[in-house]
């Protein structure tokens, strides 16, 4: 077996991050994958089992394949018994379903060069990472009896209006289905099979068209004049959780709704939060009567890596040695590789599996996905000790 040790994470008992290292440390790749899942949705329809080429199940995608794959990998890299001149290190961390703790903890650890996130992006080299904030929306309004809506104000039309609002400035995937990927950073889309990403299109389908954002419905609220700044930002809304109103018959007086919002990289939260209070003016307009107000309960901003960065020569260099394109794209939805960017170690997220499926009932992984990723794993640990070999 593999030697590894456990790192405590938080002051829960039974919290541990587990951490395998071969060579000589610190090290000069890490590679991090995360063991928890989101709960059960229904466990018959999620249990463990091989249909054709897919592993289904709950964690199959996100992400208990790419952890297999790159033990594998390294256990592929280890029976070559070359000489270990330098260190590798894999991480296996808990909490990245909720605010990443275990990451936090083992960014406490010296890090090194070059850092690979195992998320699912098909094998995708995900080199730009969206920011992500949640909140807190609020409406208010005042009390009436249900059957003389006229005279209250109804906090949740009131929060329709403002939700509206939010939407409509958002990329048109939003104003679609509620919900939208982000873009492939390269137009540059080889024929080899694997599984096409979500965003893989958003360029073709015009998902970032400044032309085509400019469009309102016709119940959309009036928007603010400043609307050219909200462009910058792509945000992708997703209306997590509503509540409000009661059984009483009454007009509802308070409305709160937790949202998802991922946004371009490089975004910072000010931003973000000037978007929201924006958005809220315009409900305003048409709900002069109610309130609104936000908090923010989580942000985690977004960043890029230079394509040109030398730290990516040992990754492009692994992909050369498995025979697998170099695909490169942003990821779109939260993950625990902003933490180790920084830390100060250049961050990718790269790793088997179709991220759209995550976190959904029909949850699987290709198997021929998690064969090529621990092809491309196995070779990443050869190619970091050979880009990083002292001289003789």
């Amino acid at each position: 077996g593999l030697p590894y040790r456990r790192q405590r994470v938080g002051a829960y008992p039974g919290r541990w991050n587990l951490i395998v290292e071969v060579g000589p440390q610190p090290p000069a790749i890490q590679w991090v994958g995360h063991l928890d899942t989101v709960p059960f949705i229904d466990e018959v329809a999620q249990r463990a089992r091989v249909e054709g080429n897919r592993l289904i199940g709950l964690g199959s995608c996100d992400m208990k394949a790419s952890c297999v794959a790159a033990l594998e990998g390294l256990q592929v890299f280890l029976a070559a018994e070359r000489r270990l001149t330098v260190g590798v290190r894999l991480a296996f961390v808990v909490g990245e379903e909720d605010y990443g703790d275990g990451a936090a903890t083992l960014t406490e650890e010296e890090q090194p060069p070059l850092t690979v996130v195992g998320e699912p992006t098909g094998l995708y080299v995900c080199l730009d990472h969206c920011g992500y904030l949640e909140c807190l929306l609020r409406s208010t309004g005042s009390s009436a009896h249900a059957a003389f809506p006229q005279i209250g104000t109804s906090a949740v039309l009131a929060m329709f209006n403002w939700i509206d609002s939010l939407l409509q400035a958002g990329t048109p995937a939003n104003r679609r289905s509620g919900s939208g990927p982000t873009v492939e950073r390269e137009i540059d889309r080889p024929e080899e099979e694997g599984p096409e990403q979500p965003w893989s299109h958003a360029q073709d389908s015009g998902a970032y068209d400044t032309e085509n954002m400019a469009e309102a419905s016709a119940f959309s609220p009036p928007r603010p004049e400043e609307d050219e700044r909200d462009e910058a930002l792509q945000p992708t809304i997703n209306v997590r959780e509503i509540r409000g109103g009661t059984r009483n018959f009454v007009v509802p007086d308070v409305c709160e709704v937790e949202l998802d919002m991922h946004v371009g990289a490089g975004v910072d939260q000010s931003a973000v939060e000037r978007f929201v209070e924006r958005s809220a003016a315009a409900a305003k307009q048409v709900t002069p009567e109610a309130e609104f107000s936000h908090d923010v309960l989580f942000w985690s901003p977004g960043y890029s890596v230079p394509d040109d960065a030398r730290q990516l020569d040992t990754l492009r260099s692994a992909f050369e040695c498995a025979e697998l394109p170099w695909r490169t794209a942003a990821f779109p939805s939260h993950s625990d590789a902003p933490r180790f960017q920084q830390a100060g170690s250049t961050t990718v997220v790269c790793g088997p599996g179709d991220l759209s499926v995550a976190h959904t009932a029909e949850e699987y992984i290709a198997l021929d996905q998690l064969t090529k990723a621990t092809r491309l794993y196995a070779a990443l640990f050869c190619s970091a000790l050979s880009h990083n070999e002292p001289a003789s």
